[in-house]
């Protein structure tokens, strides 16, 4: 639903009630008389949902005021969402655009139009026409249960530059976590446990001939895991599948197992203590389920000690 004004211009100082979506604004414009609108009977930049997405922007209160409401964008990716929402210049001159938003996460979350960043450029709306609005989130690093935004202005400037009316509208972005196919979370569980499942998925794989490459992401979908759950750090330890050199002559088929933010103690066979630190790696082996470390530029068999 659109909202109309009715604009008078015989008076320098204009007065203008904006209604869009059900919603106002009240403003004040200083013209002067050389700017008189003409044939213009609704001054009006109007926001309604698209046809593609209405669920994404509508009025959940009954308000008259369309809110912004996304609630599955999925944990660990970078989602881009096309037709959110449209605005309409409804005025008797062009107009120029941008949209501002705040909340827990706004660096997370860009505007564009046609390829226009709407938050760092903007874009220009000639009377009578419409933009679609689309969004992207970056919801690589995202755990919190929070909105991403809570709120976003969408401000009209006329041509010199002097904005002239901000629609202000509720907005929510929330992140869908992940659940390993499995039903198996490693957030729920300790570093030794998250290495020994993915050893026992690797030697499920390795057992059915299938040939686990070791770089990017493939080190997760060969084995059948989500790399949106497992291709970061997990409780301050990152995993992955690895072959390692024991000997000149002898691969073996591990996980590989880093610390990120804290230390890992092993224990040699002779009973010396060794700290793996950031960085550093342990192994854990996909047959033998025998642990390794690099100590003085051997691999040897050790046992975990301690961990942080």
């Amino acid at each position: 639903m659109k909202g109309y004004v009715l604009a008078g211009f015989s008076m320098l100082a204009l007065i203008m009630i904006i209604i869009s979506s059900g919603a106002y604004t009240t403003l004040s414009i200083e013209r002067d008389v050389s700017l008189q609108l003409v044939d213009d009977t609704s001054g009006v930049v109007s926001l309604y949902p698209t046809t593609e997405n209405p669920e994404y922007f509508h009025d959940s209160d009954n308000n008259g005021a369309f809110e912004l409401h996304i609630l599955d964008v999925p944990q660990g990716e970078k989602v881009e969402i096309q037709s959110i929402f449209k605005i309409e210049n409804d005025l008797n001159e062009t107009i120029f655009v941008k949209i501002f938003d705040d909340g827990n996460y706004p660096d997370n979350v860009t505007f564009t139009s046609s390829l226009s960043n709407l938050e760092t450029g903007g874009i220009t709306i000639p009377v009578g026409n419409v933009i679609t609005v689309d969004v992207f989130i970056d919801a690589i690093d995202i755990t919190s249960d929070e909105s991403l935004i809570s709120v976003i202005d969408i401000v009209a400037s006329n041509a010199e530059g002097t904005p002239f009316i901000t629609l202000t509208r509720t907005a929510e972005i929330l992140i869908e976590e992940y659940e390993s196919p499995e039903g198996y979370d490693p957030n729920d569980n300790t570093m030794p446990e998250n290495a020994e499942f993915i050893r026992g998925v690797a030697y499920d794989a390795l057992s059915n001939g299938v040939k686990i490459r070791t770089w990017g992401d493939y080190n997760y979908t060969d084995m059948g895991l989500d790399p949106k759950i497992w291709n970061k750090t997990i409780n301050g330890y990152t995993y992955k599948y690895d072959l390692i050199k024991l000997t000149s002559s002898e691969k073996v088929s591990a996980i590989q197992l880093s610390p990120k933010t804290g230390t890992i103690k092993v224990k040699a066979l002779d009973n010396t203590l060794y700290t793996t630190h950031k960085n550093q790696y342990i192994y854990l082996d996909v047959y033998t389920l025998k642990w390794y470390a690099k100590i003085k530029g051997n691999y040897e068999e050790v046992i975990i000690w301690e961990y942080y």
